[in-house]
C-alpha cells in the first residue's frame, strides 16, 4: 500500500507540477506524519525538491531553484485560518485611517473585511490586493508603481521616493522566530516592508501559525518592530513572554 501510494502521489505532482501539504493530505487521506516520510523518499530519490508549504517536481527545469512556492499555492495554503485572521485584523481599523496592505497572501485577506463607511485610505504594492480593491468606491485607493515582480504578485517599489506614512499597515511574513526575527524570501520586498515598518503608527503583522518558528533567507525586520500580531491561534509560551516583554498584542479569532 506504501509502495503504490508514493507511486500516485509521484505520479500526481509529475502532472501538476508542484502542490502544497494540505491538498496531498486531501486527496491522499493521510496524516501528516505519513505524507511527511512519503515526501522524505521522493526528496531523497531526487523525484521532488520542498519548497515553502509543499514540493516541487524536480523534473520541470522552470521550477528549478525556486524557493518560494508558487503564488496560486500559496493563496489556497492554511486559507480558512487567513481569512480568519483577516477577519481579525479589520476590527483594528478607526475612522479615517490610512492603512498599508503589503503583497503577502495572508494580508490580502483583510480586504474582504474593512469597514467601507470608515473613510479610509489603502495603500498598497499588491495586484492581488488591487484587484479586490477596484470596485470599492468608497475608498480612497493608492497602488504603489515600480518593478513588477510576479513572485509575489507585487511591485517592487522605493518608498523613499514617496511621502507617504501611514496609520496602520498590515504586512505579511515567511518566517516568524525568536533568533532571527521577521523572514521572507524576496529581498526587494523585504526592502519595502522594513521601510513601511519605519513609517508606520502601528505595525500589524498577519501569520497564520504555521510561520511561527519558520525562518527563510532573507531578514527584512527584527520581531521587536512589530506593535501586534494577528495570528489564528496563540503560540506556544516562549513566544508570550517574548510579546509580552516587548508589549507587542497578540490578537486571535475569538
Amino acid at each position: 500500500m506504501k509502495y503504490n501510494r508514493i507511486n500516485e502521489i509521484e505520479a500526481y505532482l509529475r502532472k501538476v507540477k508542484s502542490s502544497t501539504n494540505e491538498e496531498l493530505l486531501d486527496i491522499f487521506k493521510v496524516s501528516m506524519q505519513t505524507l511527511r516520510r512519503d515526501l522524505k523518499e521522493l526528496e531523497d530519490r531526487k523525484v521532488v525538491s520542498k519548497v515553502y508549504g509543499g514540493v516541487v517536481i524536480n523534473e520541470d527545469d522552470s521550477m528549478k531553484g525556486k524557493t518560494l512556492i508558487d503564488i496560486k499555492l500559496r493563496m489556497s495554503s492554511h486559507l480558512e485560518e487567513k481569512k480568519r485572521i483577516g477577519e481579525v485584523a479589520a476590527k483594528v481599523i478607526e475612522e479615517n485611517d490610512v492603512v498599508f496592505i503589503d503583497s503577502g497572501t495572508t494580508a490580502c485577506h483583510i480586504i474582504p473585511y474593512l469597514d467601507k463607511t470608515k473613510n479610509i485610505t489603502v495603500v498598497t504594492n499588491s495586484i492581488l490586493a488591487m484587484e479586490a480593491l477596484k470596485d470599492c468606491e468608497d475608498m480612497k485607493v493608492i497602488l504603489l508603481g515600480g518593478e513588477y515582480c510576479p513572485r509575489i504578485r507585487g511591485f517592487n517599489f522605493d518608498i523613499t521616493h514617496a511621502h507617504y506614512y501611514y496609520s496602520k499597515a498590515f504586512l505579511a511574513t515567511v518566517g516568524l522566530s525568536l533568533t532571527r526575527g521577521l523572514t521572507n524570501m524576496d529581498p526587494q520586498d523585504g526592502i519595502l516592508k522594513r521601510q513601511v515598518i519605519e513609517r508606520s503608527d502601528q505595525v500589524y503583522l498577519m501569520c497564520d501559525s504555521s510561520k511561527v518558528g519558520c525562518v527563510a533567507f532573507n531578514r527584512f525586520a527584527e520581531l521587536e518592530m512589530i506593535d501586534a500580531l494577528v495570528t489564528d491561534k496563540l503560540p506556544e509560551t516562549k513566544y508570550m513572554n517574548y510579546f509580552k516583554k516587548h508589549q507587542i498584542k497578540v490578537i486571535t479569532p475569538q
